[in-house]
């Protein structure tokens, strides 16, 4: 006896648009990080050293939240190609 797998397309489609959306999310949490480092740094630069403390806990975050938004948009080509190979069988 064979059991059968089905998949709601619609479903799973918006379940990849929710990664993707998440992921750019991320990518704009990325982008305001790196903004707000080079803002600390100048601000660091003139002397204050908790100003300097804060950038580097900034730089240890940033690259951890860059890698999370790679990989939900890996999930989401993931689960996209599976839709279009179950579409197409």
């Amino acid at each position: 006896m064979t059991s059968r797998v089905y998949m709601d397309m619609n479903e799973v489609q918006k379940m990849a648009e929710s990664y993707r959306q998440r992921a750019q999310l991320l990518r704009y949490i990325d982008t305001s990080l790196l903004a707000l480092i080079q803002i600390m740094r100048c601000i660091a630069f003139v002397g204050q050293v908790g100003d300097r403390l804060y950038v580097s806990y900034l730089e240890q975050h940033q690259p951890q939240i860059r890698f999370l938004s790679q990989q939900l948009d890996e999930v989401a080509e993931d689960i996209e190609r599976a839709v279009q190979l179950y579409r197409d069988f």
